[in-house]
């Protein structure tokens, strides 16, 4: 997509604003024969069960279809899609909240809690850059986000990035979401192949 375009899609204007466009958005309804991977449709909303997407993934002509199916769904259909059991371990998901909670009480605790957006320190709370490092690293302790050498074995004696690594090199380098889809999935298809 050309850059002028994503902007004008980005950044929104009164003049840009079409009451009728939005509502034939908003009218939009999900048909079930457009996603064939879905457990059901609720309130336009497709519903996933994860366990069935891994099944479904586990060969390559499956993984394409279901990844196709997930992005027409978040581009051209309802935008939104619900996995249910994304995360096979549901540890990951606690120990990332609570680093993000531990964190944030130490923020507090030291006096240097801010607000986020323009709430009020307290209210809503943001981690400081600083410490999104330690976030990032808390949540793939234990956990085979980093990289799985059996799929992706080291090259010349070099361990490849992992997924952490290349999150981290785009939050501090301040990466492009585009960029950082790209290098994801070439690690994701360099796993695969």
């Amino acid at each position: 997509m050309p850059t002028s375009t994503a902007g004008a899609r980005t950044w929104l204007t009164e003049a840009a604003c079409d009451l009728d466009a939005f509502r034939d958005l908003v009218d939009q309804r999900t048909d079930p024969a457009d996603i064939p991977s879905a457990e059901r449709v609720e309130q336009n909303v497709p519903l996933y069960d994860s366990d069935r997407l891994r099944a479904l993934t586990a060969i390559p002509e499956g993984r394409r279809e279901v990844q196709g199916e997930l992005v027409r769904a978040l581009l051209d259909g309802p935008g939104i899609v619900v996995l249910k059991g994304a995360f096979a371990d549901a540890g990951v998901v606690d120990r990332a909240t609570e680093a993000f909670t531990a964190l944030i009480e130490e923020e507090r605790a030291s006096g240097t809690a801010r607000g986020g957006h323009f709430a009020k320190p307290g209210t809503n709370d943001r981690v400081s850059e600083d410490w999104l490092h330690r976030v990032v690293a808390a949540t793939a302790e234990g956990y085979p986000f980093p990289t799985n050498l059996d799929l992706d074995p080291p090259v010349d004696g070099l361990a490849p990035p992992s997924q952490a690594d290349t999150l981290w090199q785009a939050v501090t380098e301040g990466r492009t979401p585009r960029r950082l889809r790209e290098e994801l999935q070439a690690g994701a298809e360099r796993r695969q192949s």
